[in-house]
């Protein structure tokens, strides 16, 4: 396929980390404590950290099975199609897919690196861990083709000066977004209409980089009940970030940054216009008391971008 057939720019696909992650990027004992990959006796994949086992979701990995082979395999990397692991073979499968550029999120740390570096108990050695992966991200894995990569960093969040400094240096690496949590309290840390995120907001303006908010990084999607069949969740599951969308765009920063974008990842956007209209609505209604600003606008008009 030429590159003039690639039509699409996929910016929620998912990445695989092989066992050689740090390697590269770590020496002596940051490397020996860096997260760890393992194989159990039966063949199965996982990561440690810190003490904290970092379990594969094998769904996120089906590409090449016909459905009827989907579910919580695979579980290692062998189980799966190159192209999950591997970044010259994934460009292959763009090739195939048609797909002309691509941002990956990763799996071990989770959508926003909260499930490996922010549960670690020492943080100051998981600040080191967190820059290794994302020189590993932008330089290895997107480095393979900076021209159909799109970089995405983690952030080290509960340190705001070294958030900062992360923002800065993934920026002159080349990298034009991050990811984050849609709801940082449910990983201990302020809401995002607290002062505590205002360093970042300006950081991340001044240096033209894209938020991106994948589904489970923090609201969780609702489950009606334990004998609620799986399917019910996976429908409703994109949904979910409407919780958070709502929260985002009730942000001040909006306003004092007209500048910053957001996207909302794996949330699919049919239910965005009714989602605007009852935002718009119910801004319209309730303004006189609630005080909400919009700059003398409405919500529509702040409203972030999804994929």
């Amino acid at each position: 396929m030429k590159m003039g057939d690639m039509v699409i720019i996929s910016v929620d696909d998912h990445v695989c980390e092989p066992a050689d992650t740090f390697t590269r990027h770590l020496k002596g004992g940051d490397l020996a404590t860096a997260p760890q990959f393992h194989t159990t006796k039966t063949g199965a994949n996982y990561w440690t950290y810190q003490g904290n086992l970092l379990a594969s979701v094998g769904l996120n990995a089906v590409v090449g099975r016909v459905p009827e082979e989907y579910g919580m395999e695979p579980q290692s990397l062998d189980q799966m199609r190159k192209g999950c692991f591997d970044a010259k073979a994934r460009l292959q499968d763009m090739d195939i897919n048609g797909i002309a550029a691509s941002l990956n999120f990763g799996c071990i740390g989770g959508f926003d690196g909260s499930r490996c570096f922010h549960a670690a108990p020492d943080r100051d050695l998981a600040l080191v861990h967190l820059r290794a992966y994302n020189d590993w991200h932008i330089l290895e894995w997107c480095g393979t083709d900076s021209a159909r990569f799109i970089a995405c960093a983690l952030l080290p969040t509960w340190n705001m000066d070294a958030t900062v400094a992360e923002i800065r240096r993934v920026a002159a690496l080349g990298c034009t977004s991050v990811t984050l949590s849609e709801n940082p309290t449910r990983i201990g840390l302020p809401s995002i209409h607290n002062a505590y995120w205002e360093p970042m907001w300006k950081a991340l303006v001044e240096h033209d980089i894209t938020i991106c908010l994948h589904i489970g990084s923090g609201n969780p999607q609702p489950h009606a009940s334990d004998e609620t069949p799986i399917e019910a969740w996976i429908s409703t599951m994109p949904m979910s970030i409407a919780v958070g969308a709502a929260d985002w765009l009730q942000l001040s920063a909006l306003q004092r940054y007209p500048d910053m974008k957001i996207f909302l990842s794996e949330s699919g956007i049919g239910w965005i216009p009714y989602f605007l209209e009852r935002s718009d609505y119910a801004h319209w209604r309730h303004k006189a008391w609630t005080h909400s600003g919009y700059g003398g606008g409405c919500p529509a008009r702040c409203s972030a971008s999804t994929s």
